[in-house]
């Protein structure tokens, strides 16, 4: 199928601007009453006025427009709630397209949402040691340890419910619970009156363009049939619950779209009865049925967020295994026809699931495609229920979103917002708290290389450093919970939690069952290995000085070339080597007790370690100075729980035994990336591949994600890119066109080592 038609912006700027001061005005006139009567009175102004047309192939409609000033949890830029995209009218002033009074209204606008955003109510509330600590946010060009984020992401919502129940069976059960309600209660099921009201508007309002398209002479043939189609699936879930299963499709689109959730959470349990009544009924063909998730894809792949998009199929705890099973190898055959990068396609599987989506899953992957990514249910449930300390009962509900870490499906909330460089938190620790080359102070001054007597006094400085500011990450995550809390109800989330409509309250206000938190840690693997360099080149061995060694890491080398040969050829983690690798489990244990021991100074439910990854490790490693790993200055960072690119050189096998060493028990998610060639799906070779991650799997993986694919297309591809439109790699917790990647992370994947 063709890609579909770039969404034409529905506004002129001075329409946007209109918009804009008319959304304000609304936040002004309503935002001293509760919070939920503001936040559904905003939403009632954003939607459907953002909502676009559809265009020409779409099969179904949600398009949609991020307007300058809105409400969303997660924009697309560094901001939550309230918020203003100043990049946006940053790029209108250096494009000249505002006229004198343009500039103003922007200006004008731009001063009150800096003061009355959701970001600045958090962050108005930050004691010194957060600011003092946590000064930078722009994690992309401020070197630093520690970066906090400002998003709410990684909710799953009960789609399940939405579908069954529909916009009035929704109203009547919150009419229900109105019943008994107090005054606060009240008002906040008032705003989900109102929200669901709005929904119903957004579907009415598609209901009128398609008529207005239905209209026109010359409208293609087979457009017309699907705008038809269409036409009769928003008449019925404007109020009802879907019928079929493109009525489902299209109800789960337009709340994802609506709500800004952007995971899907685990389909197969909330598609597969519609799908395979509508099969069953003779309602819909098999061929029918791709098609339709071929445009479902499409418009997943639209909205562009592939860092986010993330479908779960599989696993333990499903009502219908069976309905569950035809479903995902549905999902499978789309995921092999459309070869996207969004959405991300995970599997959950565990002993005795059919192994024909087993099988299928191969398949795919052989071919070249990223997705899915493997989950092993038998050691993530037992992992998630320990970490999480819940049963495994509840446990069989964990999602991973985003770019690898879990949630408990409708259940719990833990949204990523802070990162820490452990490698940083190492290089400061190394030299009185500052950075190696720029000497600002970064971090708490706890000594040197050279005062550290022994390599047990640097390790217990090191930790002492990566805990100081752990403390600070986990109150800025308590903070960032309890003031959005009292600024945003998150109604479109608070609709389709398990607890928010039983107890009259919204999501961050009691509304959640477990209020949880993560921390994306980086730099875990050269941290690692560095300290196995440092202890046996400076303290074992005495082959190297601290003098001699800090001065290499502060000019990169330069001055003694030989050195960095030392150290790149001590014992790296990857290779089943017990020096590198149990150094890495200290590593791994301490940040991820730390922060989940953190927890206990905070409201959260919990707070956990995710070892994921975007691309930071690559960003992070440009702010980062030369480690004692040997990795140069500005180098990436080791991709999540990998090895670093290129120093696994003992194979396959030797690499799979090392990654399956640090404990799951004790995180919300890590995630593994693995090259193979493709030989190793060749007909000869599949069998060996399947027994080989079989024995991964049964030794205590909890993950995998294939890459498949030959060095010389990889090189070729950076050469020729209009040679190789697509392939598609795995770069960290997203995939992506190889040819569109910066040439920084191109190197950095070409680095990773070649299984096969």
């Amino acid at each position: 199928m063709k890609r579909l038609q770039e969404t034409v912006c529905p506004f002129s700027i001075e329409e946007e601007l209109d918009f804009s001061e008319k959304f304000t005005r609304t936040y002004q006139e309503n935002h001293s009453q509760d919070i939920s009567t503001c936040e559904a009175a905003c939403l009632a102004v954003q939607f459907p006025a953002c909502m676009c047309p559809p265009q020409d192939g779409d099969m179904f409609v949600g398009r949609y427009y991020s307007p300058l000033v809105q409400f969303s949890p997660q924009p697309g830029f560094m901001d939550m709630g309230y918020c203003m995209d100043h990049d946006k009218w940053d790029r209108w002033q250096k494009s000249g397209q505002l006229n004198r009074q343009q500039e103003e209204t922007c200006r004008r606008l731009s001063e009150f949402w800096q003061e009355n955003g959701t970001k600045y109510f958090i962050t108005s509330h930050y004691p010194p040691n957060v600011l003092q600590w946590l000064p930078y946010e722009n994690y992309f060009q401020d070197r630093a340890v520690a970066h906090p984020l400002y998003r709410m992401s990684g909710t799953h919502l009960d789609y399940l419910k939405l579908l069954t129940l529909g916009v009035d069976g929704l109203h009547q059960q919150i009419r229900k619970k109105q019943q008994y309600a107090a005054l606060e209660e009240n008002n906040f099921y008032q705003a989900l009156h109102s929200v669901l009201d709005t929904f119903s508007r957004i579907c009415e309002s598609y209901v009128d363009e398609i008529e207005r398209l239905l209209s026109q002479a010359d409208l293609n043939s087979n457009w017309r049939e699907e705008l038809l189609e269409t036409k009769r699936s928003l008449l019925q879930i404007a109020h009802a619950p879907a019928l079929h299963f493109r009525d489902a499709l299209q109800m789960v689109y337009l709340w994802w779209i609506y709500s800004g959730s952007l995971n899907f959470g685990r389909m197969d349990t909330y598609l597969s009865e519609f799908y395979v009544n509508d099969l069953s009924s003779g309602f819909l063909t098999q061929e029918r049925a791709l098609k339709l998730m071929c445009g479902f894809w499409q418009m997943i792949e639209l909205k562009n967020r592939v860092y986010d998009s993330r479908i779960v199929l599989g696993g333990k705890g499903r009502k219908n295994e069976t309905n569950c099973d035809q479903f995902c190898l549905l999902a499978i055959d789309t995921i092999r026809k459309m070869r996207t990068t969004a959405p991300q396609v995970a599997l959950r599987f565990y002993h005795g699931m059919d192994e024909t989506v087993y099988d299928a899953v191969f398949t795919a992957i052989g071919e070249g495609c990223t997705f899915p990514m493997l989950y092993n249910d038998d050691v993530n449930i037992p992992a998630v229920s320990h970490a999480f300390g819940v049963s495994e009962e509840i446990a069989e509900h964990y999602c991973p979103y985003g770019c690898g870490e879990y949630v408990l499906e409708h259940q719990s909330i833990g949204t990523p917002s802070g990162i820490i460089n452990l490698t940083k938190a190492l290089e400061v620790t190394l030299y009185h708290g500052k950075d190696l080359e720029t000497e600002e102070v970064l971090g708490l001054d706890l000594g040197g290389l050279e005062t550290y007597q022994t390599f047990e006094e640097l390790l217990s400085a090191y930790q002492r450093q990566v805990e100081h500011f752990v403390t600070v990450l986990a109150k800025m995550e308590e903070l960032e919970y309890i003031y959005s809390g009292r600024h945003c109800a998150f109604l479109c989330f608070s609709m389709l939690f398990d607890d928010c409509i039983s107890r009259g309250r919204p999501l961050l206000d009691g509304g959640v069952r477990y209020l949880g938190g993560t921390l994306e840690s980086y730099g875990n693997v050269n941290t690692a290995d560095s300290l196995t360099a440092i202890k046996l080149a400076v303290y074992d061995k005495k082959i190297i000085s601290s003098e001699n060694l800090l001065q290499a890491l502060r000019d990169n080398f330069s001055s003694n070339p030989n050195l960095r040969r030392i150290l790149t050829n001590l014992p790296k983690y990857g290779n089943e080597d017990e020096t590198a690798d149990s150094m890495l489990v200290t590593v791994h244990d301490h940040i991820c007790d730390t922060i989940k021991e953190s927890v206990k100074n905070t409201i959260m439910h919990s707070y956990l370690a995710v070892i994921i990854n975007n691309d930071a490790n690559t960003v992070l490693g440009h702010l980062t100075a030369a480690t004692p790993d040997g990795r140069g200055s500005g180098a990436p960072l080791a991709n999540a729980n990998n090895p670093q690119g290129g120093a696994d050189r003992s194979g396959l096998t030797a690499m799979l035994h090392s990654i399956v060493k640090p404990s799951i028990q004790n995180h919300a998610g890590s995630v593994q990336n693995l090259k193979l060639n493709k030989e190793m799906f060749s007909e000869n070779m599949i069998a060996k591949t399947k027994a080989l991650l079989s024995v991964y799997f049964q030794n205590g993986g909890s993950q995998i994600m294939i890459t498949v694919v030959s060095r010389d297309e990889m090189e070729d591809a950076v050469i020729h890119p209009e040679r190789h439109q697509d392939l598609i790699v795995r770069v960290g917790g997203f995939s992506a066109k190889f040819i569109e990647l910066g040439k920084d992370v191109q190197q950095e994947l070409l680095s990773r080592t070649l299984h096969g």
